[in-house]
């Protein structure tokens, strides 16, 4: 070789070895890419988030060399490109926001233009709402906020917009750990309060009139038994027990609303001696599998026991010696209670005027004589060992002596008037809590309230209604609205925004529930 060339070529080795990384193998390939993460993969609509992948080469090792990124939507148009960083193997895609419901294509590429690809699944987040909202009147929202498969998704922002309900400006709220947020809202005008998650929209609320008269419930029923039918059918598909009553008389069931809510039982009534086909076709319809019985084989016969399980069913009685006795083995079905109610054994207004509050707080009620406690309820306040009890009546109902016997034991409270009706509105006042449903039933529960026929089962039935849907009750004369009671109304319309009555024109007049509609429209 000529000398020249020798020299050059001895100059190019020395160059070649002085910088090694000429003559180093070629980088690994970008071959495939894993999530760091379920949530990488797995976004909510319109929220912006970094994504964290891991890169591997065509050995299975961790790929380290400089890399671009896109996004392809749902149809496979490229979105736009979008900074990546990091090194041995685990990168971040920052800043991405997806507006689309539906599946992406995430694809990262090597210098070499080698392609690792992985799909990104975007979805909206599911918010459930409880609150009905009415013009002009302050209402609690309360919601919750979850992914698409119902796992609640905390430290989220919500907004609210209720611009199309005349409510300027939009509210922001972050869920709690456990997904949930509320807030009080008052909306000037009827429309629609929209809900929305990196402003797309997730829920919506509309707003309806201040007040709107439902229609009757049993506005044809001739009989408490074919009320209760309506009833049933009005609030329960489906129902694993019904508690069945009989028709004529109160007392024993007097305090079985509670009951009904722990079970979430419809309340059926029967003549005392035979099942009506009715009966056991609303049984039937309701799938029930277990009747619980209220009252001894007067109230309700053995026969009526005995058909019920040859149909199938599984028939349970409560039943005590008397009233007080079975008021008392119904308490015995609550482990324990903070508060108990006590209400005079003989005046059933009292007690219903109560009864839906107590079925929602899980608070048994107690019957007691005028002037002494009978020992069925002492013997269940001593198992219930409550703190605190309250007396449902004045002191025409329930003695000074007796309050004054308690107190020794326990607090006691007295929830009182002159009348039922003064009493129902010192109940209403310390249990009311802005329901926003209401419904209008008959006062005249007792024997002694009718010149002939049947004491209304209407109040019990109602109350019933309301436990289960978070409702208040309000016991009425057929003709007039109770001076008390119209006060009550007149101060607190601005909560209800739906109210209706239970039971036919006999119980409450076409009249009075004119009344009632126009004074609460106002």
């Amino acid at each position: 070789m000529n000398r020249k060339y020798w020299i050059i070529f001895l100059v190019i080795c020395g160059l070649i070895f002085s910088f090694p990384g000429l003559l180093a193998a070629a980088e690994p390939e970008l071959d495939y890419l894993e999530f760091q993460t379920e949530k990488d993969n797995n976004l909510l609509i319109g929220e912006t988030v970094d994504i964290k992948v891991i890169l591997f080469d065509e050995d299975d090792e961790l790929f380290s060399g400089s890399t671009h990124a896109y996004i392809a939507d749902p149809d496979g148009d490229i979105l736009g490109y979008y900074s990546i960083g990091g090194g041995g193997g685990y990168y971040t895609v920052y800043g991405v926001t997806l507006d689309r419901e539906g599946e992406y294509s995430l694809h990262i590429r090597d210098s070499e233009w080698n392609y690792a690809s992985g799909k990104i699944t975007v979805r909206k987040p599911l918010l459930s709402l409880s609150g009905q909202l009415a013009e002009d009147r302050k209402t609690e929202i309360k919601a919750k906020l979850m992914d698409a498969d119902g796992k609640v998704l905390p430290r989220k922002s919500v907004t609210v917009d209720g611009s199309d309900a005349g409510l300027e400006g939009r509210q922001s709220y972050t869920s709690s750990y456990d997904g949930t947020f509320s807030f009080w809202i008052t909306p000037p005008e009827q429309g629609k309060v929209r809900f929305l998650y990196g402003e797309h929209e997730i829920g919506a609320l509309e707003v309806g009139p201040s007040y709107a008269q439902g229609t009757r419930i049993g506005g044809t029923a001739e009989s408490n038994t074919a009320l209760s039918l309506e009833v049933a059918r009005e609030g329960w598909d489906t129902a694993h027990t019904v508690i069945l009553i009989r028709d004529d008389s109160l007392a024993d069931a007097l305090t079985s609303v509670p009951l009904s809510r722990r079970y979430n039982a419809p309340v059926l009534m029967t003549p005392a001696q035979d099942l009506p086909r009715s009966v056991q076709a609303e049984i039937g319809r309701l799938e029930a599998e277990r009747v619980i019985i209220i009252g001894g084989k007067e109230a309700v016969s053995p026969n009526i026991a005995s058909l019920l399980q040859n149909l199938g069913y599984i028939v349970e009685r409560i039943a005590g010696a008397d009233r007080y006795d079975t008021a008392a083995r119904i308490a015995a079905r609550f482990d324990s209670a903070n508060t108990v109610y006590l209400a005079y054994g003989q005046g059933e207004a009292d007690a219903l005027a109560a009864s839906s509050f107590a079925a929602r707080k899980g608070i048994p009620i107690l019957l007691m004589e005028k002037n002494s406690v009978p020992k069925a309820t002492q013997e269940q306040l001593r198992r219930l060992d409550p703190l605190q009890i309250v007396l449902l009546g004045g002191q025409g109902v329930i003695s000074s002596s007796v309050e004054e016997s308690l107190k020794k034991n326990y607090l006691v409270e007295r929830w009182g008037g002159a009348d039922r009706y003064e009493t129902a509105w010192a109940i209403l006042r310390k249990l009311f809590d802005g329901e926003s449903m209401a419904y209008f039933s008959s006062a005249l529960v007792s024997p002694k309230d009718v010149v002939g026929g049947k004491p209304y089962g209407d109040a019990l039935l109602a109350a019933t209604l309301a436990a289960k849907n978070k409702a208040v009750v309000i016991n009425l004369p057929p003709n007039h609205l109770p001076g008390a009671l119209e006060y009550f109304l007149t101060f607190n319309k601005g909560y209800i925004a739906e109210a209706r009555v239970v039971g036919n024109q006999t119980a409450i007049s076409p009249i009075l529930e004119k009344q009632l509609e126009q004074m609460l429209t106002r």
